[in-house]
């Protein structure tokens, strides 16, 4: 067996590595592509209903929040 010199073993490890980096890599690619056929789209009635359900959400949370502190702020000048 041949043995490598000092200046001669840093090289090689990073082939290896190099090359190891290259396989996992790839690996992950191919298992992205691989899951990403798996996907199931919403329809687009599923989608609109889907939006239309944040929007609303967001609207009745945004009056909430505003109701809440309208009240405090009312509170607020009572007290001070």
């Amino acid at each position: 067996m041949r043995e490598s010199s000092p200046s001669t073993a840093g090289f090689l490890d990073t082939k290896k590595t190099m090359a190891n980096i290259l396989k996992t890599t790839a690996a992950y690619i191919r298992g992205s592509i691989e899951e990403s056929r798996k996907i199931t789209w919403p329809t687009r009635k599923e989608t609109f209903r889907y939006s239309a359900l944040v929007i609303i959400i967001t609207i009745l949370t945004a009056g909430f929040f505003g109701g809440m502190d309208y009240i405090f702020a009312t509170l607020l000048k009572l007290v001070v």
